[in-house]
């Protein structure tokens, strides 16, 4: 190896004659000149360095001391780099954990031993029933039909009867979903003629199937409209001699409890149409309470009385949305799918 400096050969990592650092200590800044060691030496005779061996063996220190400085520092830039690439590891690790967590939390039931398989699309607690008319279009639909079927003396009930239905099912949702209504007048005419004749030769007792016939007929051409094209049955599976008990249970306890039972008589009867109500495969559940019912009554008679009987057209429209507002639809499959 040839000194920078002197020009002459060396063999270690300081030149042995001008004691200027070789290899990888001639970058290293010194304390001395390193074209004239000798030099230095002389010129600063209070220095600690005695001899030229002594500043050759500082070089060597110092240089040892500038590989390890240089080392430390990429041993520390590496540590730094690992440190950062664990805790972004270790975040990645803990998120993992709370997400797996929160879906084990969502999809396991807690503390329960049994519950009950609802459908998903269906039974969601934003999604409520509603009749969605208002107080005067239901008494002109109401008024209409009456008007016709007494001027036609009774041919035209049948039409009539659809009509009115056409009209409530297109304003009724149960659950968020819409209802339609597919019957139409002459489909009805022939059988109501024969149901009519029956309750004549009968002497009026065949009126009680006359009710339910009706009833059954209406409720199988009731659908929802996210249903259409669906094979699906709509059905009343309630009796004449049930609905007649039904509704002379509801009239025996208006009249005992002097009309204040009225709301409990009525909610009573409605939960028995509604438990005999299939409409598509979903059974219809009725959920209102005769107490709920009971404050809403008295305010609606009060408020007929003050106004003279105008507010009843408000009373009839309020009672309807009642009744729907609290009328559910329960898949019949999911009933029974327990654990």
């Amino acid at each position: 190896m040839i000194c920078d400096n002197c020009g002459k050969e060396v063999s270690g990592p300081y030149c042995p004659n001008c004691g200027h650092p070789t290899g990888l200590y001639s970058n290293m800044k010194m304390e001395y000149d390193p074209d004239n060691v000798e030099h230095f030496i002389s010129a600063n005779e209070t220095n600690t360095f005695k001899s030229t061996d002594e500043v050759k063996k500082t070089v060597v220190r110092r240089g040892d001391k500038f590989r390890q400085a240089e080392e430390e520092k990429k041993e520390q830039k590496l540590q730094s780099v690992q440190s950062e690439e664990n805790s972004k590891e270790d975040k990645k690790a803990k998120d993992s954990k709370k997400k797996s967590k929160k879906e084990q939390e969502v999809i396991q039931p807690e503390d329960s031993d049994r519950w009950i398989i609802a459908p998903v699309d269906f039974f969601e607690e934003e999604k409520k029933s509603r009749f969605t008319s208002g107080a005067f279009g239901l008494f002109f639909i109401r008024l209409l039909v009456t008007l016709v079927s007494t001027i036609t003396l009774g041919l035209a009930y049948p039409s009539m009867v659809c009509f009115y239905y056409k009209w409530v099912a297109a304003n009724t949702e149960i659950n968020g979903r819409k209802t339609y209504f597919d019957g139409n007048g002459l489909q009805l005419f022939g059988k109501y003629v024969l149901w009519v004749f029956l309750t004549v030769i009968t002497l009026g007792i065949y009126s009680f199937w006359l009710v339910v016939k009706m009833k059954q007929w209406i409720v199988s051409h009731t659908h929802y409209v996210d249903e259409a094209g669906e094979d699906k049955k709509s059905e009343f599976t309630g009796g004449a001699f049930g609905l007649f008990f039904a509704r002379l249970g509801a009239v025996l306890l208006t009249i005992v409890t002097l009309t204040i039972g009225f709301a409990w008589a009525k909610c009573r009867l409605e939960r028995w149409k509604a438990n005999h109500t299939v409409i598509d495969g979903y059974k219809q559940q009725f959920t209102g309470k005769g107490g709920s019912l009971f404050g809403k009554y008295v305010l609606w008679t009060l408020l007929t009385i003050i106004t003279l009987g105008i507010y009843s057209f408000w009373y009839q429209a309020n009672w309807k949305k009642w009744i729907t507002a609290n009328t559910q639809g329960i898949n019949k499959e999911s009933i029974n799918l327990t654990i």
